[in-house]
């Protein structure tokens, strides 16, 4: 801030010096084609008073449009009058024909200029220029087409009918300012002259433009609210040629620079002291930011550290845990594995199955009562096959569908038979104090 505030300061400062500079070394004065100007006027007007004294009364023609043409006092403004060059400033012109029909020619141009750019802008860029050159309304109307635009014919034939008196820069004893506001009230009945009446800002404008166009070849007078006199602007110039007014300005801006550079002083100095208790204050917040910083990452490398300690401990848990597993199913398979060696095979003989149970048990076998014989070296599973004697037999003879279907599939199916060979036999499960067939045995018959 302190850098900024120095910066503008000395910005500033040099800038006052340049301009306190330029305006001590170079006074503002009245120009040379002003000076020529003051110089002209005053020699027009006293050759004009002793004109005037000594001449006699000019005399005057009708013109046939019904107005009085006089005597023009200079050869300059009979030219100007005829168009060849613009009016100087200096000659006074009094009302004539040429003059009144170039008044015409103006306000044609500049009321068909309104009306011909809402209409048709491409067309008025087209006739602009050449209207802009026409001295007379009858000109400008043999430049438009007629055809097309008979509004802008009409406008042109009602402008020609206007009375216009032109006297020492003024029209109809109008500054040119009201002289145009009241063509645009007269001509108001055209809808685009109408629009531009209702906007007040472009109404303004439209009228500067006038005025403007006016001046090219025209002096007009520059009114000056509560100046009905001779209406001529005046600067006051001291001894040494120099402006007053522009010299005021001038020092009013140096002081106003003066200002502005105490104002930033006053600023700085007074912002000095809260700027460095900020400042050390800032110095101390960073210093504390940069200790909790780094106690910040001392403390996130610890549980980085235990996290992975943490890992390390979990993954030998798992390991562990699948050891002591592998261990008890090893000691487990073992174990069986012992008793399985140390179990003795035992035969269990049963009779017929009934609803998939064998009913009935016995250690050994039991004419009439046993025909299937339970091989078994544990106390809950086994496997059985059917007792082929001629007791069982003569059983299956009898119904293979009570004596051998319920507990055997038949490999082949003939109604005589002397033998039964068992192919596989089948298996058993102790549940509930009978033996449950799981398998059937497979046999065949022959």
């Amino acid at each position: 801030m302190r850098k900024l505030l120095f910066v503008i300061v000395v910005s500033l400062c040099t800038s006052f010096a340049l301009l306190a500079n330029d305006v001590l070394t170079h006074p503002v004065t009245l120009n040379d084609s002003t000076v020529q100007k003051s110089e002209k006027q005053e020699q027009n007007k006293d050759a004009s008073t002793e004109k005037v004294n000594k001449a006699e009364k000019p005399s005057k023609a009708e013109t046939p449009n019904g107005t009085k043409s006089s005597t023009i006092k200079t050869e300059n403004a009979k030219d100007a009058q005829a168009g060849n060059e613009p009016l100087n400033a200096n000659i006074v012109v009094e009302n004539s024909v040429d003059t009144a029909n170039l008044i015409r020619a103006k306000v044609a141009y500049w009321l068909n200029g309104i009306s011909l750019r809402k209409a048709n802008e491409e067309y008025w860029g087209k006739i602009s220029g050449e209207l802009a050159k026409c001295k007379s309304v009858s000109e400008i109307k043999d430049k438009i087409d007629g055809e097309e635009y008979t509004n802008n014919i009409k406008l042109c034939n009602e402008i020609s009918q206007i009375d216009v008196k032109y006297d020492s820069g003024r029209i109809n004893n109008m500054s040119v300012p009201e002289f145009a506001g009241d063509i645009l009230k007269k001509f108001s009945s055209y809808g685009s002259i109408k629009d531009l009446n209702n906007d007040e800002k472009q109404r303004n404008v439209s009228i500067k433009e006038f005025e403007m166009e006016l001046a090219k070849v025209l002096p007009i007078a520059k009114i000056e609210s509560g100046d009905s006199g001779n209406h001529e602007e005046a600067e006051t110039i001291n001894e040494d040629g120099q402006s007053s007014t522009g010299m005021t300005v001038m020092w009013i801006i140096c002081i106003l620079f003066l200002l502005i550079i105490l104002f930033l002083v006053f600023i700085l100095f007074r912002k000095n002291k809260a700027f460095m208790e900020l400042s050390e204050n800032y110095d101390d917040l960073s210093e504390r930011y940069n200790r909790t910083k780094n106690d910040c990452k001392v403390l996130t490398d610890k549980l980085n550290d235990e996290r992975r300690s943490r890992e390390k401990i979990t993954a030998e848990f798992q390991d562990y845990k699948e050891q002591v597993v592998r261990d008890v199913n090893r000691e487990s398979k073992a174990a069986v594995d012992a008793k399985a060696q140390t179990s003795v095979q035992s035969d269990i003989y049963v009779g017929m199955p009934q609803n998939g149970e064998f009913v009935g048990s016995y250690p050994s076998y039991k004419a009439g009562k046993t025909m299937y014989k339970i091989t078994t070296n544990r106390s809950d599973y086994g496997t059985f096959e059917l007792i082929v004697n001629n007791e069982t037999l003569s059983f299956a003879r009898q119904s293979k569908t009570i004596f051998l279907e319920p507990a055997c599939d038949l490999e082949n199916d003939i109604s005589s038979f002397s033998n039964i060979t068992t192919i596989r036999k089948g298996t058993v499960q102790f549940v509930n104090n009978v033996w449950k067939i799981v398998n059937k045995a497979v046999i065949r018959l022959s």
